[in-house]
């Protein structure tokens, strides 16, 4: 599952249809605003890994790693 986040809401629209194997969950919120949660996709693979790879192919989130930041 990957939340759609009010900036993702588009290209997430616009790439779905490269996806057999997603369902696109929206929440039927007003307003599409950055960060605000408008829904989710979940997408299925044999494998978690295969599962991650289909959401990395859409290429509309990118993966952040933040190692050793302390607030």
């Amino acid at each position: 599952m990957v939340n759609i986040l009010g900036q993702h809401v588009q290209p997430v629209l616009d790439k779905i249809s490269e996806l057999s194997s997603a369902h696109l969950h929206l929440y039927g919120k007003d307003a599409a605003k950055t960060g605000r949660k408008m829904g989710h996709l979940t997408i299925l693979g044999d494998t978690v890994d295969e599962a991650i790879e289909k959401a990395e192919q859409i290429g509309i989130w990118k993966i952040e790693q933040e190692v050793g930041k302390h607030s």
